[in-house]
């Protein structure tokens, strides 16, 4: 199971407050770090490396094909 990072932590904060939403630690077994609890929001936190953007890139693949909607800011 995978533990919640300190940084995660507080991306977490960030968008529940400036979105209005409760997220969910969702990252047990390489899925997205967050979930909102209707499904609709999924948060992956990641550094500024290229390596953790693709990352990213490939997880929001992976939700969008499940039917879920995201934005990268890159």
């Amino acid at each position: 199971m995978n533990q919640e990072r300190p940084n995660e932590a507080v991306a977490k904060q960030i968008v529940e407050r400036v979105m209005g939403i409760e997220l969910t630690h969702a990252d047990t077994h390489g899925g997205v770090d967050y979930l909102s609890l209707d499904g609709t929001v999924a948060l992956e936190v990641t550094a500024v490396t290229d390596g953790e953007k693709k990352g990213a890139r490939g997880a929001l693949r992976k939700s969008e094909a499940k039917g879920a909607r995201g934005l990268l800011p890159w």
